[in-house]
């Protein structure tokens, strides 16, 4: 449904020319919901702007819907662009119009005849349960409501594909699940294809099946939002996963962490569970198989589209051979684990 080939986008600026986008290449499948995670400044929204030619490539190729757009004449670039909807931040309400009128304004340009138009903005409040505030103005709603309005709005000329730049960043968590819960609802009964772009992983978690890592201009990684959560291959990736999964080092063990073992330290290891490997007694099997003991110093289960993802950082306590052996169990169980660094017993570590 989209297809980006090769794109590159440069900004001119007092210091020269300043890449935003190098050499992007993406395939978003009809249907699916698709996440771009990245930091400020990585590229995001220029991204998702070259999508429907608001940001016009220096190099590459768009294609929408099996439509090249970049040579596209105006009238057809403009009528390619009403099957492509797009929800903002800041919402982008006309604060003189009510509601009704704000999801009307598509239609009235294009001059659909007025009985039309308040049946299909009457469907459109009900899909966004908003039947009750169509006389209301913006300034009269919630922020979750100003989005919902416009989420709808973007709808009303059926668009087959809706991008979403930041959506919900300046929503409170609560409102933000239901505005996701709304886009899905809207992937799956409508159709729709939805480019999502968000600095926010815990977004990119709930509702997308795919994704990328955007960093500087360039993918640094994309695959299934499970295999990206289970298995992070970048330094941005891994960051991004553990400060959503909430598992970290403690501080005060991170003040003694040691990059090489001596004869008095034990591993600090970080283990992730994917699936059924989430349930099972790994730290009962250590203890009656090899006498190991495990110290969870973090730990949390938690749930990306239909997988559970379990992580724990723990301390592994036994004899040397004994934890080594214990390691290669890990291991073979088909658990991924990392050893973050070791820890002297005798150090002042508050257990």
């Amino acid at each position: 449904m989209i297809e980006l080939k090769k794109i590159s986008k440069n900004y001119q600026t007092p210091q020269g020319l300043m890449p935003a986008l190098e050499d992007v290449s993406l395939h978003i499948a009809p249907g699916e919901i698709y996440g771009v995670m990245g930091r400020s400044g990585a590229g995001k929204s220029t991204l998702i702007r070259t999508v429907n030619l608001l940001e016009q490539p220096d190099k590459g190729e768009v294609i929408v819907g099996g439509l090249s757009l970049i040579n596209l004449t105006k009238p057809d670039l403009l009528k390619a662009r009403r099957e492509i909807g797009m929800i903002f931040q800041q919402f982008n309400l006309l604060s003189s119009r009510t509601v009704a009128q704000n999801i009307a304004l598509p239609l009235e340009l294009e001059r659909l005849p007025r009985r039309l138009i308040k049946k299909k903005v009457a469907e459109l409040l009900a899909l966004v349960d908003l039947s009750n505030k169509a006389d209301f103005y913006p300034e009269q709603l919630s922020g979750g409501q100003k989005q919902r309005v416009a989420i709808a709005r973007s709808l009303a000329n059926k668009p087959k594909v809706l991008l979403s730049d930041e959506a919900t960043s300046s929503l409170d968590p609560e409102t933000t699940n239901t505005i996701l819960e709304l886009l899905k609802r809207v992937n799956q009964e409508l159709g729709v294809t939805i480019l999502l772009i968000t600095h926010e992983m815990d977004v990119i978690r709930k509702i997308c099946r795919r994704a990328c890592i955007l960093e500087a201009g360039k993918i640094i990684e994309e695959d299934t939002v499970v295999e990206i959560f289970s298995h992070p291959k970048s330094t941005i990736a891994k960051r991004f996963v553990l400060s959503n999964l909430h598992v970290n080092v403690p501080p005060p063990l991170q003040k003694i962490l040691q990059k090489e073992a001596d004869d008095q330290s034990v591993p600090v290891v970080r283990l992730t569970f994917l699936g059924k490997k989430a349930g099972e007694p790994l730290m009962v099997s250590l203890l009656t198989r090899f006498n190991v003991l495990t110290n969870i110093l973090q730990a949390n289960l938690n749930w990306v589209q239909d997988a559970s993802i379990g992580m724990s950082i723990c301390e592994l306590l036994g004899t040397k051979e004994a934890v080594v052996q214990s390691i290669e169990f890990i291991k073979a169980q088909g658990i991924d684990m990392e050893i973050l660094g070791y820890v002297n017993r005798a150090a002042n570590f508050v257990e």
